[in-house]
């Protein structure tokens, strides 16, 4: 009796099998072609894209223009900044200026116990550049005299510890470009993250500018002079006057506090065009607050502005409030 012995035949594929895998394939690219592009399209970091590097996008739930929250009682003399997750007030004081560092946690403003004490004078601007680590500022030390202005930059400011000084912490770049000079960052500039915009205190002259860089990236003072340096890139001139009190960059605009009034200044920097928003704000009793626009900031999702208000011309307490916009 013989046995018949079974194999396992191989599959394999055939030509038609391979044309179908083809087509089957080439279907797929063209449904998904355009995340794949997406995917492999590089993106230069934007100083303007995010609140700070730990802190995650929230989307908007209120529309452009309400207000989601009012944080009151803070130290703060003009303008603030975001510095990673948290939000840095200047306290300008006779003999130095102290740094005020708090978080946001739920609708509350915490303050974080460690204060800065710092000589780095009255903050009129100061910018945070997540994308480059640089803490910029401008000193506006004198309200006629424009010799011996500057501004400056501190790297890494999240590393100061209790105290710090323009002497070891800043690269200090002069500048004339009339009294109370103004600084902000700019674009990104395809990832070098080195634009700054200045400003004169009434905000007619706003001049473009480049900060040098060693062959490492980073913003260096030449030994030979100690200060940073920089190109000029372009120099333009608007009409409004406008008493700076703050000021940011965000999608090639300009916000710019109105130090006089409670209100802001949109400035487009393709031409220059000047767009103003008006704020009043009233007492129980319907009679104005006076007061003004010391401190402005603009995120992907919200407006920040800092408002130094006096109830009484005859009063010379002042209430002072930050106020979180949606966008």
């Amino acid at each position: 009796m013989s046995r018949r012995t079974s194999r396992k035949k191989k599959w394999k594929l055939t030509k038609k099998d391979w044309i179908w895998i083809a087509v089957f394939i080439a279907l797929l690219l063209i449904v998904f072609a355009d995340s794949i592009k997406a995917a492999l399209t590089p993106v230069f970091p934007d100083q303007n894209t995010n609140l700070s590097d730990s802190t995650p996008k929230v989307e908007s739930e209120g529309l452009s223009g309400d207000v989601k929250a009012i944080f009151k009682d803070i130290p703060n003399n003009n303008d603030f900044t975001f510095v990673g997750d948290e939000i840095w007030f200047a306290q300008h004081v006779p003999e130095a200026t102290f740094l005020h560092r708090y978080k946001i946690k739920g609708d509350a403003l915490v303050p974080i116990k460690k204060m800065i004490r710092t000589d780095f004078g009255h903050w009129n601007s100061v910018d945070y550049n997540v994308a480059n680590d640089c803490l910029l500022f401008a000193n506006a030390a004198s309200d006629t005299v424009t010799e011996d202005n500057f501004f400056s930059v501190i790297i890494n400011p999240r590393a100061i510890d209790t105290e710090a000084t323009l002497a070891t912490h800043s690269i200090r770049y002069p500048v004339d470009v009339g009294y109370k000079v103004q600084a902000v960052w700019g674009d990104s500039n395809l990832g070098e993250n080195n634009i700054v915009y200045l400003l004169s205190n009434d905000c007619q002259t706003i001049t473009k500018v480049m900060l040098k860089q060693n062959e490492e990236g980073q913003f260096y003072a030449n030994p030979a002079t100690g200060f940073g340096e920089y190109i000029v890139l372009e120099t333009a001139k608007q009409s409004e006057k406008i008493g700076v009190g703050g000021a940011h960059y965000w999608m090639d605009h300009l916000y710019v506090g109105n130090g006089e009034e409670q209100g802001w200044k949109q400035i487009s920097m393709s031409d220059y065009t000047v767009q103003s928003i008006d704020k009043t704000f009233y007492r129980d009793d319907g009679t104005k607050i006076i007061g003004s626009t010391q401190g402005i900031y603009v995120d992907d999702d919200y407006l920040w502005v800092y408002y130094n208000v006096k109830y009484s011309e005859q009063v010379r307490e002042n209430e002072s409030c930050l106020v979180q916009y949606y966008r």
